[in-house]
């Protein structure tokens, strides 16, 4: 698939208005109790834009913001969503945009988040180990 469809699907500002599991698969992130429930509290916008094989994600949350940079088709160096050091690989596959980071403890299981739209919604799932919790945005 090309950088030019997944542009014209992904591209833009996304607003979370529904959200499944999210508690547990934060858990499962070792994300502790208090960030766990500052997270419940906001609905975060996610700005999404593509230029070419780059990806740049703006999160914002409330009073906060985070930035993240993804490379199509190339495993970088990342820190896991509890800190750690780990690996990332993104990949854009049918519709399905989807970032695999493989902490680099080996005691740690790998997290999986993927990305497709869905009814126009942006429907992001995020699992580690067993544990699947979902993000439902609406474009803004």
């Amino acid at each position: 698939m090309s950088s030019d469809e997944m542009k014209e699907k992904f591209e833009g500002k996304w607003k979370v208005y529904k959200s499944e599991n999210l508690d547990e698969i934060l858990k499962a992130l070792e994300i502790g109790f208090p960030l766990r429930k500052i997270a419940a509290q906001f609905s975060p916008v996610h700005t999404i834009t593509i230029d070419g094989r780059k990806i740049n994600l703006i999160i914002e949350a409330g009073p906060k913001k985070k930035e993240e940079d993804f490379l199509l088709d190339a495993e970088v160096d990342k820190k896991t969503e509890d800190g750690r050091d780990g690996k990332c690989m993104t990949t854009y596959t049918d519709g399905v945009w989807t970032t695999l980071t493989t902490p680099n403890d080996t005691t740690k299981s790998a997290i999986t988040v993927t990305r497709v739209i869905q009814g126009g919604d942006l429907v992001m799932t995020i699992s580690r180990g067993d544990v699947t919790g979902k993000r439902i945005f609406k474009r803004t």
